[in-house]
């Protein structure tokens, strides 16, 4: 038994869709908005703003925008705040690294990381960053090419 195609006669023409431009045009407009509304919402959520840090037995919430460096120091981290002494973390910079998802903590290094709203001043020669208060952190060739 042999197949049997269609002649030409035979065939069916599948007429194209029409594309809607404006209806696309609505849709991406309202998926931007609601875009929008949610990277709001994400700003005003307490759980992406701040942080909780264990020091000497004692929970502490930080505020993001508090945070000008975390600098690794082994198996722990030290906070550098704007206003408030340093903290001294039980926990890794990698712990951190995965736990702050905030846009404005950045990696420079394999020991720092750094809220950019605190820079001063890039180094590109030097591979450092001059952070307010006039803390120091270094930038690796890894992460050269972001700052």
């Amino acid at each position: 038994m042999s197949k049997r195609f269609p002649s030409l006669t035979e065939t069916t023409v599948l007429s194209t869709p029409t594309v809607d431009s404006q209806r696309i045009h609505d849709e991406l407009q309202q998926l931007r908005e609601r875009l929008t509304q949610m990277s709001r919402q994400i700003e005003l959520d307490p759980a992406f703003t701040s942080i909780t840090v264990f020091n000497k037995g004692v929970q502490r919430h930080i505020q993001i925008a508090d945070i000008m460096m975390i600098r690794s120091e082994s198996n722990y981290s030290r906070f550098y705040l704007t206003d408030e002494p340093e903290i001294l973390s039980c926990r890794t910079l990698k712990y951190w690294y995965g736990e702050i998802t905030h846009p404005d903590i950045k990696r420079t290094h394999a020991s720092y990381m750094i809220n950019i709203k605190h820079i001063v001043e890039v180094d590109k020669k030097q591979s450092t960053i001059l952070l307010k208060n006039g803390y120091m952190a270094k930038v690796s060739r890894r992460y050269k090419a972001f700052f």
